[in-house]
């Protein structure tokens, strides 16, 4: 018997938000009513940073400057991820009729809300690099077209275009930003300029990053989009540069009007600092924008896979015929919902302000060390959490090999052709934290 994943669009089909479990004999679909889950209980106390900390069983012989990669799960999301893993587990046909047209619904709900806009935009995937593929690979360009990226750009940037390239005609062409060996040496006039450039009458899409993961340099975004806009002013609608932007580095870092950020489509894991789910993310893009989009993956929004049951025209808003089918990790998918409302009550601009604490902190700590040079632009407004430096005459291989095994610090080697040692400072570390990881660097670079 055949199961629906999503909601029905009111009128679609005539029905109310319904699961399908089944088919009358007259081939009808049959429904059961959805069901929320139970609201989980968040914790009081939550303007205590070491109350938040305490949410996360994070090793505590370590000191974890690697969180902003893969997330690990507060307590909310275990007890939400293991209610429904538990509920699966006894009676997985039941418990997915019962809950998951609600329970998706709620994730796409709340993600939509920590970006102030409908939940109708919004496509949920599993990670940012499935939403790159979507939107890439599914984006209308042909033989003459260009497709404008970044040297600064993320592998799945770079792969998900390249397959489109290949697979339209078009062309593909990166700019260059700033040094990549250097990037305290970006600029905002720098950046914008590099970008006006690169533009040309043949490009249609324009991806860029919010912040680069392999430098911690963030993009003034708003100012590239008022870019793209100038050049889209001087062009017929259906010749326009469509702004898309990986904001995996950004999502669950500060207050996010999506609406008003100026890019057309803006995609994200929600694994990385919105410490959601490992294994869920999202695509958000405007009515034009998913207009120049197509879905290259069927979806189970139920008013698509109803109106496939009952001979009738699919019809369902961009976000749900974009968001993949298929059977997904759906425990982790269902507690993503919990995630977003635990960021949302701790507080995004305590949040924000809590990350410029420490990345200044760490940034100025490692500063004043011999031999070490912090690669973060001047401008303030160009900086993130993410911290990169090097260590003269030390491969950043070896810097952060020693810092775990030497220092119990976590830290990453940036996965780009210049490497850098890296450092998230997410909300969770504390200021104790980062004057320990200014004493193990500074006895390195000693030796």
């Amino acid at each position: 018997m055949a199961l629906t994943r999503r909601r029905f669009v009111a009128g679609a089909l005539s029905l109310p938000a319904v699961a399908v479990v089944g088919l009358h004999g007259d081939g009808r679909p049959a429904v059961a009513a959805a069901q929320a889950p139970p609201p989980e209980d968040l914790p009081p106390g939550l303007d205590d940073w070491s109350v938040v900390r305490g949410l996360y069983e994070l090793d505590p012989g370590l000191k974890h400057f690697a969180t902003f990669v893969l997330s690990p799960h507060s307590a909310p999301v275990r007890a939400a991820i293991e209610r429904h893993r538990q509920a699966l587990d006894h009676n997985p046909r039941d418990h997915i009729a019962a809950v998951e047209v609600a329970a998706e619904d709620e994730s796409a709900r709340e993600v939509a809300g920590l970006l102030a806009t409908s939940a109708d935009s919004i496509a949920l995937t599993d990670s940012t690099t499935m939403g790159l593929g979507l939107v890439y690979g599914s984006f209308r360009a042909g033989p003459g077209d260009e497709l404008l990226t970044t040297a600064h750009d993320h592998y799945s940037t770079h792969e998900s275009l390249r397959h489109s390239a290949a697979a339209s005609g078009a062309r593909l062409r990166k700019v260059r930003l700033y040094p990549p060996e250097h990037p305290e040496r970006a600029t905002a006039a720098g950046m914008l300029g590099a970008l006006d450039d690169g533009i040309t009458r043949r490009t249609r899409l324009l991806a860029c990053t919010w912040v680069h993961s392999g430098s911690g340099v963030r993009l003034p975004l708003r100012d590239v989009a008022d870019l793209v806009a100038r050049h889209n002013r001087r062009r017929p609608v259906a010749r326009r540069i469509v702004l898309a932007v990986d904001a995996a580095h950004a999502l669950g870092t500060q207050p996010i009007a999506v609406e008003d950020l100026g890019c057309d489509v803006l995609i994200a894991g929600c694994h990385k600092w919105l410490l959601g789910p490992r294994g869920t993310g999202m695509v958000w893009a405007d009515e034009a924008a998913w207009g120049r989009l197509h879905p290259i993956i069927p979806s189970y929004a139920a008013a698509l896979y109803g109106a496939w049951i009952a001979g009738a025209t699919p019809v369902a808003p961009p976000g749900p015929t974009m968001s993949p089918g298929g059977y997904h990790s759906f425990e982790h998918r269902w507690a993503l919902a919990t995630a977003v409302r635990l960021q949302q009550r701790i507080g995004l601009d305590r949040i924000a302000a809590r990350i410029a604490m420490l990345s200044q902190a760490l940034r100025d700590g490692l500063g004043r060390i011999g031999g070490v040079t912090v690669h973060a632009p001047a401008e303030p407004a160009l900086r993130s959490g993410v911290i990169c430096c090097t260590v003269e005459g030390r491969p950043p291989q070896g810097v952060v090999r020693r810092l775990h095994d030497e220092h119990g610090i976590v830290a990453t080697v940036t996965p780009y052709p210049v490497a850098l040692v890296r450092f998230g400072t997410m909300h969770l570390n504390t200021p104790e934290e980062v004057e320990a990881v200014c004493r193990a660097v500074q006895a390195i670079a000693a030796e």
